[in-house]
């Protein structure tokens, strides 16, 4: 067995900021911006605050010898011990957990070529915890990879064009000790699609699916980084102006204070609505997603009904409940960390 290390991201992150034409009542490029950052989202599933160490093990049929410089098509089993292993470095970065170990063999027995799926007995649970010094054990017990000739379509081509597509799909249970059964089990799909002309060989597919597995798994055991975007508007005025400047630099603090007093030194409700507009942004940033929503709904109660600010306040309003639902988990899965995620 063998400990990985750890590395864990924090804070928000600002990708791009980019410039839009939104039609409607905005007449130029200068008024209505997107700002781009990595959001945290919340796990699928939930853990116990008390589980603080998990192992990895491999409980798949170990995968015939790669061809050189051959693709199989069709159904084939992936490489469990390479998911595995992927799947347990991805976990050490996230550091969600206090340890993540992994067990360096397969549980299969040399020369099983059953590739049903073998439940653990709850004797080989608690054995493997002990012996892993595990609070949680995660079970890879399948890997299925489907690969295939596609005709695939991009709107723009003239014509559809034929592609090589790898359609994975992992099995993995969660078992603790002291359970006779597992606690979750967890499958999900996704697909590869290779450029025209590059043809992968076994291999290349093993790698690639059994990384792609891994984060498909992670996604659902961890809280995990995922690029989002909102809407502000930089026009309607010096303050306006500036306030954006200061939410660029990641200052919400001063774009707040600078888009309180547009709100307030005008009786235009077109920029009213605007500057409340912006203030949702800067208090969701801060993570007062309920003073967000207030403000939203001054800036929607402002707006011109059917107009680009109207449509940019409904839309802003489903991310802000998505949001707002998505914190709700979060704070039950954080409850691990003492400081303020």
């Amino acid at each position: 067995m063998s400990e990985k290390g750890t590395i864990f991201r924090r804070g928000w992150q600002v990708v791009t900021v980019l410039c839009l034409m939104a039609g409607g009542g905005l007449s130029s490029c200068g008024s209505l911006q997107t700002y781009s950052f990595d959001e945290l989202k919340p796990a699928k599933v939930n853990f116990p605050v008390e589980v603080r160490s998990v192992a990895v093990v491999n409980n798949t049929v170990s995968p015939e010898g790669a061809r050189q410089g051959i693709l199989t098509m069709g159904v084939v089993d992936g490489d469990g011990q390479q998911t595995a292993e992927s799947l347990a470095d991805v976990l050490a970065d996230s550091k969600y957990f206090n340890q993540v170990t992994i067990c360096d063999s397969t549980l299969r027995r040399p020369g099983d070529t059953d590739t049903d799926i073998r439940l653990l007995t709850p004797q080989e649970i608690d054995s493997l915890s002990a012996a892993l010094q595990a609070d949680l054990l995660l079970s890879v017990e399948k890997v299925e990879v489907v690969t295939l000739k596609k005709s695939l379509f991009i709107p723009g081509w003239g014509a559809p064009f034929e592609a090589i597509q790898s359609t994975v799909t992992p099995v993995l249970h969660v078992y603790l000790p002291g359970r006779e059964t597992p606690l979750y089990r967890i499958s999900q799909t996704d697909s590869l699609t290779w450029e025209p002309g590059l043809l992968p060989a076994d291999q290349e597919v093993r790698e690639e699916t059994a990384h792609a597995s891994a984060l498909l798994l992670s996604r659902i055991l961890v809280p995990y980084w995922e690029p989002a975007t909102r809407c502000y508007f930089d026009g309607g005025g010096v303050d306006m102006r500036d306030g954006a400047v200061y939410a660029r630099e990641g200052d919400w603090e001063q774009a707040l204070a600078l888009w309180k007093s547009a709100y307030e030194g005008t009786r235009s409700k077109k920029k009213q609505a605007q500057a409340a507009f912006n203030m949702a942004l800067a208090y969701e940033m801060a993570g007062q997603v309920a003073e967000a929503s207030e403000w939203l709904e001054k800036a929607s109660q402002l707006a011109q009904p059917e107009s680009a600010l109207a449509n940019a306040c409904l839309i802003y309003a489903g991310q802000l409940q998505t949001r707002q639902r998505d914190l709700s988990l979060l704070n039950a899965q954080m409850q691990r960390f003492s400081e303020n995620f």
